[in-house]
């Protein structure tokens, strides 16, 4: 376009336009040169009228366009504004710069660069203009609502990525207040000294094998053991990738919205709200597991091997070692890493079996552990004779009460 005998060139996607400068050739082979007098070397550039800048860099004609009744905020570059409609139609041309410049109009070149063009216009279009700390309080304000909506934007994008997370964890997500529900996941509390918190997520069973996040009190009660023991179950570090949000939605966190007299309102979290509704179960079927351990036991230290260099130990056999006085040595996670018991049962059942099969020495010694010396020692478990006499009859005495073994 012209402006005033001033060439502007633009091109776009579709056409474009080149400009050629000596000492470039035309396609005949004659060199380009500048008309006597008029080099840049022998002429001083001429400065661009701030409105024509406000029109390059804004392009009205490709603004999104608003209602008949409302005209664009870029209109104020090619008309006069009188008394009444100079601060509208400033502020919006200011948030328009705003705009361009997105999350960093905040930034001191990009901000000095608004307040530029907003005076600009300020002094050439408002008749007459408003005093300049007035432009630069419009100015102030632009930019903070440009942040602001750039602010509920980030929420949004957030609230999105929340709702996935919902979805794919089983839970339920209120986005008005914040607010984390179960949904699919559910609790089971087993009712014995100590008790124990079973979490059952079913999204999660094909990392855990179907069997549920089993915790103790402590653990439930804190999001950072929680998490790490979601992770030892799955495999995976799931809950925890942000952990100051897992901690508001296991522990609770505040209310995006305040009650009726304004007052700041917390929600419960995933902690309260699953031990609510959990599930009670007695803690009596012991007798039952103990019977499944003890049997489960018995077949290990059947296999139990010598050793065939010495008669030491091997922390890596599996069945324990058989040593030349009877007794079977083994390594307590080593010996039921494997199996169907492991399985089925938790490492606080096992802890309760080898109680259990304390009280069945009648006083006399059971579980010995022996540290072997030097670096790396190695905690051992011995059962002797006795204790196995004394677990066979726990099971012939069990088996005659009916109750059911392996």
């Amino acid at each position: 376009m012209d402006w005033m005998g001033l060439e502007i060139r633009t091109g776009s996607t579709d056409s474009s336009i080149q400009s050629v400068f000596p000492p470039s050739k035309h396609h005949s082979g004659v060199q380009y040169r500048w008309v006597q007098g008029l080099s840049p070397a022998e002429c001083d550039p001429v400065a661009l009228p701030e409105n024509i800048v406000a029109q390059i860099i804004n392009n009205p004609d490709g603004a999104q366009t608003g209602s008949q009744e409302r005209p664009r905020a870029s209109d104020i570059q090619f008309e006069e504004v009188g008394e009444g409609e100079r601060n509208d139609k400033l502020f919006r041309y200011a948030c328009m710069q705003a705009g361009m410049y997105g999350s960093k109009c905040q930034l001191p070149d990009q901000f000095a660069h608004i307040v530029e063009s907003v005076r600009g216009i300020n002094k050439t279009q408002c008749k007459p203009p408003l005093p300049l700390d007035e432009v630069d309080r419009i100015v102030d304000s632009a930019v903070n609502t440009e942040m602001k909506k750039i602010s509920a934007k980030v929420t949004q994008n957030s609230d999105r990525a929340t709702a996935r997370t919902a979805a794919a964890w089983g839970l339920e997500w209120d986005a008005t207040t914040g607010e984390w529900f179960p949904g699919d996941w559910s609790l089971t509390v087993v009712d014995m000294d100590p008790p124990e918190y079973l979490l059952t997520v079913p999204n999660w069973e094909r990392l855990t094998g179907g069997k549920p996040v089993t915790v103790g009190a402590d653990t439930y009660n804190s999001p950072d053991k929680m998490a790490r023991a979601i992770l030892s179950a799955t495999k995976c570090i799931i809950v925890d990738r942000h952990p100051g949000h897992w901690a508001g939605m296991w522990n609770g966190s505040k209310s995006r919205v305040k009650d009726d007299h304004g007052r700041t309102v917390y929600h419960e979290g995933l902690k309260s709200k699953l031990a609510m509704n959990c599930k009670f179960v007695d803690g009596a079927p012991v007798d039952k597991m103990n019977v499944q351990i003890s049997e489960y036991v018995m077949i290990k230290l059947a296999s139990a091997k010598t050793n065939q260099d010495d008669d030491s130990p091997r922390p890596q056999a599996s069945t324990g070692t058989l040593r030349n006085d009877g007794t079977v040595w083994f390594v307590w996670n080593k010996f039921f890493e494997d199996g169907f018991i492991t399985r089925k049962y938790t490492k606080t059942d096992l802890s309760a079996w080898r109680r259990e099969v304390l009280k069945l020495t009648g006083g006399e010694e059971g579980f010995k552990k022996y540290p072997t010396s030097g670096p790396g020692r190695t905690r051992y478990f011995v059962i002797n004779d006795t204790l196995k006499g004394r677990i066979e009859a726990y099971l012939d005495r069990s088996s005659n009460e009916g109750l059911e073994e392996v």
